[in-house]
C-alpha cells in the first residue's frame, strides 16, 4: 500500500506541469538498493576484516610482507593480503582471536604499529567494540578461543534428566 503511494506520487511528480504539492522527487530502483539490502546476519559480524598499518621508520622495509607472513599461521586468522610494504588487511574470526591479540603478536614479534593519532583512535574504537561484542556472546577478557566455553556452558545448563514427557506412571506401564 506505501510502496504504491510512493510511486504515485513519483509519477505525478515526474510528469511535466503536474505536481503533487508534496515536492517529492521521483524514486528510482538504485534509490531502495541500500534500504533494501540484507541485513547482516549473526555469523557474518564475527568475521571481522581490519587494517594494520606499520611505522615507516624500521629496519625491516618490508614490515607488511613479514607479518602477513607470520599471520597466516595464527588460528582464526582467515586471509592476509599485503596492500603496501606498510599496510596489511587481516580478515579473522572474532570468538577465536581479536584485534588486540593480533596486535601483541605482532608486536612480541618484534613489528612497529603506526601509532601516528589517526591510528591509535581506530585502534582504541575497534578493541573497544571487539571486547564488548565478545563480552556479549560469553567470551571472558583474556579468552583466546572462548567457542568451546559456550558450548561446554550451554551443555551444562541443559537439563540431563529423563526427557521423555509423559508421567511417571504411564512411563512405567510397560
Amino acid at each position: 500500500m506505501i510502496w504504491q503511494g510512493i510511486t504515485a506520487i513519483a509519477a505525478a511528480d515526474s510528469q511535466p506541469g503536474r505536481t503533487t504539492g508534496y515536492g517529492v522527487i521521483p524514486l528510482t530502483d538504485t534509490a531502495f538498493q541500500h534500504s533494501i539490502a540484507p541485513m547482516e546476519t549473526q555469523g557474518d559480524s564475527l568475521f571481522k576484516r581490519r587494517e594494520i598499518a606499520f611505522c615507516t621508520l624500521h629496519p625491516d622495509p618490508d614490515q607488511a610482507g613479514s607479518a602477513a607472513a607470520l599471520l597466516v599461521e595464527v588460528d582464526g586468522v582467515r586471509h592476509v593480503e599485503t596492500l603496501s610494504t606498510g599496510l596489511i588487511e587481516v580478515h579473522y574470526h572474532l570468538l577465536v582471536v581479536c584485534l588486540a591479540d593480533i596486535e601483541a603478536l605482532l608486536e612480541q614479534n618484534g613489528f612497529h604499529l603506526d601509532n601516528r593519532l589517526k591510528y591509535k583512535i581506530r585502534r582504541a574504537l575497534f578493541h573497544y567494540t571487539e571486547e564488548t561484542q565478545r563480552a556479549n556472546l560469553g567470551c571472558a577478557k583474556g579468552e583466546s578461543n572462548c567457542t568451546q566455553k559456550v558450548f561446554v556452558n550451554r551443555y551444562r545448563k541443559r537439563d540431563h534428566g529423563c526427557q521423555d514427557d509423559r508421567p511417571e506412571h504411564w512411563r512405567r506401564y510397560l
